[in-house]
């Protein structure tokens, strides 16, 4: 990496001896008792060994475990004359990404919980309120590109949204 009137310029070269191994799971399981309870989980796994330099590969992805539990209401008459369609609780831990390339820093692991509300007004107007990174968590994914400008720009923080959806 070189300086240029304060701007980095990088100088990318390509290796020879990389290995790649990496899997991802899914797992979906409704209890027999409670059908319209959805849990799905997966798990990202990416390993990378660079054989020609002791630096790892830039942007390489943390792994990560995903949770999605939601519960669907429509079996339920009294909570579907409320127009309730679901409720989701979406949960993200990302792991630390130790292994990094050379200009890149490490990345610490991080936890985020989304949930969402589904309203169902009628058969085609549908609607969602969703409130995003519940605990306000300050993190900066690894593969962000503005990462370490400026000292380091984060994802935003909690955020709240609304998503109607009217099918013709």
């Amino acid at each position: 990496m070189k300086l240029n009137n304060s701007f980095r310029v990088y100088d990318y070269i390509q290796y020879d001896k990389v290995e790649i191994k990496g899997f991802e799971m899914n797992l979906h399981y409704h209890p027999h008792q409670l059908h319209n309870l959805h849990l799905e989980q997966s798990y990202s796994f990416l390993q990378i060994k660079n054989n020609d330099d002791e630096y790892g590969l830039a942007m390489v992805p943390a792994n990560s475990v995903k949770t999605n539990i939601l519960f669907d209401f429509n079996e339920y008459e009294r909570l579907v004359k409320y127009k309730l369609d679901y409720f989701s609780l979406f949960h993200i831990y990302k792991f630390s990404q130790e292994d990094f390339a050379e200009y890149e820093e490490l990345t610490e692991s991080y936890n985020l919980i989304n949930l969402q509300l589904g309203l169902k007004f009628n058969d085609k107007l549908l609607c969602s309120i969703g409130l995003n990174n519940l605990f306000n968590k300050e993190y900066s994914p690894h593969t962000s590109r503005i990462r370490s400008v400026a000292g380091g720009v984060p994802n935003p923080g909690r955020s709240f949204n609304i998503n109607l959806k009217y099918e013709f």
